[in-house]
Parts: C-alpha cells; structure tokens; sequence
C-alpha cells in the first residue's frame, strides 16, 4: 500500500515538473520585419543571470522581462537601435555579444597581442646578445 502512494506521488511530481518546460510564449508583431527584428535583438543579448545563454533562450524571469522590453518597445514603433541603446544603459556592456568598442575593450581586444609583440622583442634582443 504504502510503495503505491509513493508511486503515485512520484508520477504526480513527475507530470506536474514537464508542463513547465513546455509553456512558450506567444507574442503577435504587426508586421514580419518586426518579428524579425524581435528575434535579431534577444540573439544579440544575453541573459543576466544565466550564463552564456541568450534571452532567446533563457527561461529565467530577468530575461523574460528583458523580452518583454525589446517586445513592448518594438511594438511602441522604436528603432533596433534605441533599443539596443537602451539595454545597454540598463544592463551595461555584460549583456551585449558585441560590446561597444571603447578604450576598456579595445586593451582587451590588442592587449595579447602588444604582450606578444614585447616577448617577441626581448626574446629576440637575448637571442642577439647572447
């Protein structure tokens, strides 16, 4: 009696964990080039929380809200850029696959290479010394 209640109680867990996993969200775009450009901006940024998942793919609630904004603005008849513009400034750099080019990201871009450039230089002044 007892191995079926745990049974019973397992496939219940079991059956109430999977339809989270397939509820998906519907959203309608008045035109197809905005749906496109729906999908273009939550590829562009990842999620906050989760890492190296876009919020395309995310299902946790700060990306869900962060569709909900690049949604709700597009729907307001916003450009891709001021959204983009606008989720950088709330969310800063982190959330962009593309970060901004500016004098951080720029060290960090070159910055192997300059070091490169100096170990090659010194090994080849030791090698011509010694």
């Amino acid at each position: 009696m007892i191995g079926r209640l745990k049974l019973g109680a397992m496939v219940l867990c079991l059956l109430l964990t999977t339809g989270q996993g397939m509820a998906q969200e519907t959203l309608t775009f008045e035109t197809p080039q905005q749906a496109q450009t729906f999908q273009v901006l939550v590829k562009e940024f990842r999620c906050v929380t989760c890492p190296n998942q876009s919020i395309a793919d995310s299902h946790a609630p700060v990306a869900t809200a962060m569709r909900e904004d690049v949604y709700r603005r597009l729907q307001a008849g916003e450009s891709a850029d001021s959204i983009r513009a606008y989720l950088l400034e709330r969310y800063g750099d982190y959330v962009s696959y593309r970060p901004r080019m500016k004098l951080a990201t720029w060290f960090l871009w070159t910055g192997p290479f300059i070091l490169l450039g100096f170990g090659l230089l010194g090994y080849r002044q030791r090698v011509t010394t010694s």
